[in-house]
């Protein structure tokens, strides 16, 4: 199944935490606050990864390509212009064809997810 990590916001209401780093590469306890929902979604049965990115997007690639060190499978979609909320999900519409999930890249609530899937609800519009 496919996740999707949005992870392309500026974190402005997180400055000065964001002012040399994405949002999602704030620490908290120690890890990346992207790396508790990579785990979130691992456990919740995604096993292919796309984490969706625009300020410090360098960064964020960075961090998503030491993961392949622990055998997950993932890559990086930069978004050129920001896009609103979910507007970096519409840009993967040919990727995500059957069920996926989508998380925001620094908010991890697993009790609640759920797979989307395309073939039982509202699909992407292209």
């Amino acid at each position: 199944m496919h996740g999707v990590i949005m992870a392309g916001g500026r974190g402005t209401r997180l400055q000065p935490l964001t002012d040399d780093r994405p949002k999602p590469m704030v620490p908290l306890l120690g890890r990346p606050v992207i790396d508790y929902v990579k785990d979130a979604m691992l456990r919740a049965g995604v096993n292919d990864l796309v984490v969706t990115t625009g300020y410090r997007g360098e960064d964020l690639e960075a961090h998503v390509n030491t993961w392949a060190a622990n055998g997950v499978r993932a890559r990086v979609n930069r978004e050129a212009t920001p896009m609103g909320t979910a507007g970096s999900v519409r840009l993967l519409a040919d990727v995500l064809q059957s069920t996926f999930l989508v998380g925001s890249g620094t908010a991890s609530a697993p009790s609640t997810w759920r797979p989307f899937s395309p073939t039982t609800e509202t699909r992407v519009q292209r």
